[in-house]
């Protein structure tokens, strides 16, 4: 799709300019997710009682 969208001749051209940004990519995606993540449980644990200690 990219190779079509750019003019592209051929998908190689595409992947020697894309492929090496595609790491980074990729931890900085997972690493923004997990902070969401990490994020919404700690408001879950705050607003959640432990029935122990009830």
């Amino acid at each position: 799709m990219v190779q079509g969208l750019l003019g592209h001749a051929s998908i190689v051209v595409t992947a020697d300019i894309y492929t090496p940004v595609l790491p980074q990519l990729y931890h900085d995606s997972t690493r923004k997710t997990a902070q969401l993540v990490m994020s919404a449980a700690r408001k879950t644990a705050r607003t959640t009682k432990d029935p122990a200690q009830m």
